[in-house]
C-alpha cells in the first residue's frame, strides 16, 4: 500500500490553508511582505507589520484569531503556491526608517521590539482555517485507487503527460463530483488553477470552445458532468465528445455513478479511476486531519459506505470530540438506511442516497433488448444446527488438500471480523484470490466453503455466462451487473470461473478489439469497483498461462494460489470428510484383494492409516488419477 499521493494531497490543502493566513496577515499589517528574488526563484519574505509593535505574543495571537475571515479564500493565485516559496528571516529594511535616528540606549529600551520573525511566522500559520471535512475526504478518495494499488502514480503521471489526455474520475458518494471539480479548478489537485469548459454545452455548430475566464488560469480542460448528463439523448452526447476530442484539450469526466458519463469517452479514457464509497479507514484519517485526533473504535462497512460528504461535513467539524462526531456518523448512517428501507427499495435505495451506485460503462454497442441481467447464482451460507448434522455442511475448517488455499481463507476469517468490528480497513486485507488447478481440484468447492466459513453470501458467475448475449454491450453490462450484485449483497464472495476464457489483449485477428474490450472491462472491475465494497473476489482458471498478465497485478488478482491433484493424506482427508465415522467400516467391508502373480505386474497393497490403524486400500480398478475418482465437485 502506497499513501504517499494521500499524503501529497493532503500537504496540498493544508499549505494552500497556511498560504491563505500568511496572506490575511498582510492585509492587516501583522506581516510585511517583499519579494524577491534567490538562485532564479522568487521567494516571499516577511518582516513583523507595524500591527504587531509593542504587543505581547498573547495579544498577537488574538490579533491573529480576530483577523481570520472565516469561509473565505484568499484571491492570490494558485499558481504562487508553487511558482513562490516563503523566507523566514525578517527584512530588517522594511522597518521604520525613523527608528535608525534614535540613540542606541532609547532602542534598547523602547517598547515596540519587534517580535521573533521565526515565531511570529509560526504563529501565522498556526492561525490557518482547520481543513474542511470534505476537501479532505475528497482527496482521500482520490488517491484511493493509487493507495490500494489498483493503480500506480507512474501510470496516472505518464498518463497527463500524453497531450490532451483523457481521464474519468467515479468518486461513488453523494457529494463527491461537486467538491472535486473545486478542488480542480482551485489548482489543489494539480499545480495551478484551471479553467473548464463544459462539454454538455458543445454543439456542431459552436465548436469555438468557451472557457470559464480566469486570468490566472494555468490550464483549460473541456470537462463532462455526470450531474449533466443526458443518457436519453446519445445522438447529441455523441456530438458533444466528437467537439470536445477535435480541440486540442485535454478532456476530464467526473461524475458520482459511472453509467452518468458516456460510454465513449470512458472507453478511450487513459486512465478510469473509480473510487469510494466512503470506508472506516477515510474517516477514521479524516477525524485524524480535522480534529487532530483518530477514534479507537469504528463504526460498521455497511453505515460507512452510505454516508455522504455533507454527512461528514456536519459531524466532523473542529471543536467536535472524536467520539461525538463517530457517534453522529453512525446515526446519520442509520437514519439513512432506515429511509430506505421505507421506501421500499432496500439496499439499492441506500446506494443511491449515498452515491454508492456501482460502476457500469455503457458500451458503443448498446442493444435494445433490455438488460441481460448478471446471470449469476446467489448462494446463501449454510446456517448450523449445532448438531451432527453440521459436519456434512462443506466448511474451509473441515476441508483438507487445499494447502495455502486454507491458509489464506482461515487468515480472511479474522481479518473480517475485524473489520465488521471497524477495526481494521478494508484495503488493508488481502481480499482477491486466484485459484488454479486440473479440473476436479475443487475449486469450486473451495468458493462454497468460504460462503459458510465467513457466513457470507457467494455470488458465484463464470466468462462463459458473462460471453452469453454475445452482443459486446450486453457482455459488458452483464460483467458490471455480477459486481453490482456482489456489492449490493456485501460482504460477500463474488466467485468467477474459468476467468482464462476471457483472453488476452493484443490478439491478432478480426474481433480483437472485442476481446480488448472484455479484458479492460474486467481489468477496471477487479481494479476498481471491489476495491472498498465489501466484496471479496475468488477466480478460477485451468490454465493461468492464458491470462492476460494484467489481470494479476497488484489490486487486482494479486494472490495466485495453485491447488495440485490431492495426494495420499489429502485423498484421505477428502474421503474421511465425505464419509464421516463411516470410513473405517467402509474400509473393514471391501472385498479382500484377489493375490495376482509377479509376472502380472502384482505389487503391495498402498496402507492407509484409519483411525489410528493400519487397513489395506484396494487399488482403483482404472489407472486414472485418484482425483478424477473422488467425486468431489469442482
Amino acid at each position: 500500500m502506497d499513501t504517499r499521493l494521500a499524503d501529497h494531497l493532503l500537504w496540498r490543502l493544508r499549505h494552500r490553508a497556511e498560504a491563505d493566513a500568511i496572506d490575511h496577515a498582510v492585509e492587516r499589517g501583522i506581516l510585511v511582505e517583499e519579494l524577491r528574488t534567490a538562485e532564479g526563484r522568487k521567494v516571499r519574505s516577511f518582516a513583523p507589520g507595524p500591527a504587531t509593535a509593542g504587543k505581547s505574543e498573547a495579544e498577537i495571537a488574538r490579533l491573529l484569531q480576530g483577523g481570520a475571515s472565516a469561509g473565505s479564500r484568499s484571491s492570490r493565485r494558485a499558481a504562487e503556491d508553487d511558482e513562490y516559496g516563503i523566507a523566514l528571516e525578517a527584512l530588517q529594511g522594511s522597518v521604520d526608517r525613523s527608528a535608525k535616528g534614535l540613540r542606541k540606549g532609547r532602542a534598547e529600551t523602547q517598547s515596540h521590539a519587534l517580535p521573533d520573525m521565526a515565531s511570529l511566522l509560526q504563529a501565522v500559520r498556526r492561525s490557518a482555517e482547520p481543513l474542511r471535512a470534505v476537501d479532505v475526504a475528497t482527496m482521500l478518495l482520490v488517491a484511493q485507487p493509487v493507495t490500494m494499488g489498483g493503480i500506480s502514480v507512474a501510470d496516472i503521471l505518464e498518463a497527463l503527460r500524453v497531450p490532451s489526455p483523457i481521464i474519468t474520475v467515479t468518486g461513488r458518494v453523494a457529494g463527491f463530483e461537486e467538491t472535486f471539480l473545486d478542488l480542480l479548478g482551485s489548482g489543489l489537485i494539480l499545480p495551478g488553477k484551471i479553467a473548464t469548459c463544459k462539454g454538455t454545452v458543445l454543439s456542431r455548430d459552436g465548436y469555438g470552445l468557451r472557457f470559464a475566464y480566469d486570468s490566472d488560469a494555468r490550464w483549460h480542460m473541456v470537462a463532462f458532468q455526470g450531474s449533466e448528463y443526458d443518457s436519453e439523448d446519445q445522438e447529441r452526447t455523441a456530438r458533444q465528445v466528437f467537439v470536445a476530442a477535435r480541440s486540442v484539450h485535454p478532456i476530464i469526466g467526473v461524475c458520482e455513478d459511472g453509467d452518468r458519463l458516456p460510454g465513449l469517452l470512458r472507453q478511450a479514457a487513459r486512465i478510469n479511476l473509480i473510487c469510494g464509497p466512503l470506508d472506516m479507514g477515510i474517516v477514521r484519517r479524516t477525524m485524524s486531519v480535522v480534529l487532530g485526533e483518530a477514534p479507537e473504535d469504528g463504526i460498521t462497512h455497511e453505515h460507512a459506505s452510505v454516508l455522504t460528504l455533507a454527512d461528514l461535513a456536519l459531524a466532523i467539524r473542529p471543536g467536535t470530540s472524536v467520539e461525538r462526531a463517530l457517534q453522529l456518523l453512525d446515526d446519520l448512517a442509520r437514519m439513512r438506511l432506515a429511509s430506505a428501507a421505507d421506501d421500499g427499495n432496500g439496499s439499492g435505495a441506500a446506494n443511491k442516497d449515498s452515491g454508492r451506485q456501482t460502476t457500469s460503462c455503457s458500451s458503443a454497442s448498446k442493444s435494445s433488448r433490455g438488460s441481460p441481467g448478471s446471470g449469476s447464482e446467489r448462494i446463501e451460507p449454510a446456517v448450523l444446527t449445532g448438531t451432527d448434522r453440521d459436519q456434512f455442511i462443506p466448511r474451509i475448517e473441515t476441508l483438507t488438500g487445499y494447502g495455502k488455499a486454507r491458509d489464506w481463507a482461515l487468515a480472511l476469517k479474522q481479518d473480517l471480523a475485524l473489520w465488521q468490528a471497524g477495526t481494521l480497513s478494508w484495503q488493508d486485507m488481502g481480499v482477491k484470490l486466484l485459484l488454479s488447478g486440473p479440473p476436479g481440484t475443487g475449486k469450486t468447492e473451495f468458493a462454497k466453503a468460504l460462503c459458510n466459513t465467513l457466513g457470507i453470501p457467494l455470488i458465484a458467475t463464470s466468462v462463459a455466462t458473462w460471453l452469453e448475449p454475445g452482443y459486446l454491450g450486453d457482455v459488458l453490462k452483464r460483467m458490471s451487473a455480477s459486481f453490482e450484485e456482489a456489492e449490493a449483497a456485501a460482504p460477500s464472495i463474488l466467485f468467477i470461473d474459468e476467468i482464462d476464457g476471457i483472453g488476452r489483449r493484443g490478439s491478432s485477428g478480426e474481433w480483437n478489439s472485442y476481446w480488448d474490450s472484455v479484458v479492460n472491462r474486467a481489468l477496471e472491475l477487479l481494479g476498481g469497483a471491489a476495491k472498498t465494497s465489501g466484496v471479496i473476489v475468488v477466480a478460477a482458471t485451468n490454465n493461468p498461462g492464458a491470462l492476460d498478465r494484467a489481470l494479476l497485478r497488484s489490486g487486482r488478482l494479486e494472490t495466485h494460489i495453485p491447488i495440485p491433484r490431492p495426494d495420499t493424506t489429502a485423498l484421505i482427508g477428502i474421503i474421511r470428510h465425505h464419509l464421516k465415522d463411516d470410513l473405517a467400516s467402509v474400509v473393514a467391508s471391501a472385498p479382500p484383494r484377489p493375490a495376482r502373480s509377479a509376472e502380472a505386474g502384482s505389487s503391495e497393497p498402498a496402507e492407509v492409516v484409519v483411525a489410528g490403524s493400519a487397513e489395506t486400500w484396494p487399488e482403483p480398478r482404472s489407472r486414472r488419477h485418484p482425483a478424477e475418482n473422488r467425486g468431489t465437485p469442482s
